[in-house]
């Protein structure tokens, strides 16, 4: 079981670990390794009859320990609702499940965060393929959730940003757009400073 899993998950880290990568892949590789995990729920069969072949044994220990009788008997005992599995299907609903489970709710943790990076932040990365009005409904989005930060009139530096990345040389085009980010605040900042020492 842990195989492929620990395979899946170091592939996709290295993926994640590339510096050219942006906000959109990683979603889409948390995505894709959640769904893979999901889909190995239906597979406890599968890995058990491997564990068997690897074992050379056909029963484990969860299925050859015996079961210890209660002592004492109670009459909530007739109306309780509890199931107690055994066996296999034991193993499987008390272990298996639960790590598969376990595996996919902390997929999901992580996914959300870069979700939410992606709603307020991605927009940025793709300037120049954005409408003026989706870039002021953005930028105005900003504004509100970093009102401390963020200066009013973002909204119309980001238009302007837009400008420039479609003026881009070649060589700065090819860059990353997180890069390319990077270096259009660059610009603005040194602009606005001059501005200032004027």
């Amino acid at each position: 079981m842990w195989s492929p899993i620990l395979k899946r998950f170091d592939a996709t880290s290295k993926t994640l670990q590339s510096e050219n990568i942006d906000l959109s892949i990683v979603i889409s590789l948390y995505r894709s390794l959640k769904d893979y995990i999901e889909n190995m729920r239906s597979s406890f069969h599968t890995f058990l009859e491997e564990a068997q072949i690897r074992c050379g044994s056909e029963l484990f220990s969860w299925e050859t320990s015996r079961t210890k009788k209660k002592s004492t008997f109670h009459i909530d005992d007739l109306s309780s609702d509890e199931i107690n599995f055994t066996g296999n299907e034991k193993m499987k609903i008390e272990t298996f499940l639960v790590i598969i489970d376990t595996i996919v709710f902390q997929l999901n943790k992580r996914m959300e965060v870069y979700i939410e990076i992606n709603n307020r932040f991605g927009f940025l990365l793709n300037l120049e393929n954005e409408t003026l009005e989706s870039i002021r409904i953005q930028g105005k989005n900003l504004v509100e959730l970093y009102h401390l930060d963020i200066e009013t009139d973002f909204e119309e530096e980001l238009i302007q940003f837009k400008s420039i990345v479609k003026d881009f040389p070649t060589e700065y085009v090819q860059l990353t757009p997180l890069r390319n980010l990077c270096f259009i605040t660059i610009i603005f900042f040194v602009v606005q400073r001059c501005l200032i020492w004027s």
